[in-house]
Parts: structure tokens; sequence; C-alpha cells
């Protein structure tokens, strides 16, 4: 077993704490922020990322994360001219305060 130190709570540190975890490593999250940082906005979630995290939790079921299903996205510029028109197969609209906490309840305390 390593022990391994990550910088930084945010999704992508607590996400590979987990998955180290899981592995059998001992992992230290360091983080500047008091408390969890669920600051920022939200996302879309790819369906491979939420596969992804139905790893993490050995999950099977779709709605194991609060949020909103996207199935379509127009980008449009500041004077209104449409940049892009997008079919999304559906992605998932998650704020980053909930993935936060989530990731947060996988990793197991110390």
């Amino acid at each position: 077993m390593s022990k391994i130190a990550i910088i930084g709570g945010g999704i992508a540190g607590l996400a590979t704490a987990n998955l180290l975890q899981q592995q059998g490593h001992e992992v230290t999250i360091s983080e500047r922020e008091h408390g969890l940082p669920t600051k920022g906005n939200a996302f879309l979630m790819h369906p491979a990322g939420l596969e992804v995290l139905h790893k993490l939790t050995q999950d099977t079921q779709a709605d194991f994360l609060p949020g909103e299903y996207v199935g379509h996205f127009n980008l449009y510029s500041q004077t209104k001219v449409q940049l892009e028109d997008k079919s999304l197969n559906p992605w998932k609209c998650i704020k980053r305060k909930d993935l936060i906490h989530f990731l947060y309840s996988l990793v197991p305390a110390k």
C-alpha cells in the first residue's frame, strides 16, 4: 500500500482519491479552502462521465445523483448569433456543489 497526497479537494481530487482508495492506497487530500470547495458552475456530464461515477459507487441506477437531463444545447454570441446547435443524447446537468458532496461522501473518513 502506498501513501499518496492529493493537492486539491475539488472534483478531480476527490474522484482520484476515491479510485486510489479502492485500489488499496492510503490517500490524504490537501485543500486550501475551509470546508468543501463548492463554488462554481454546474456541469454538463457526458454519459461516459456518468458511467465513471457509477463505477465509483458500483451503482446501476441512472438517477443516483441530483440533476436534470439535457437533450439539446444552443450557444449564442453576445450579438445573439447562433454559434452552435447540438444534440446531447442526453447529458446530465449537475450542480457543482451536488457533485462535490457526492464525491466527498465516497471518501472514507479516517
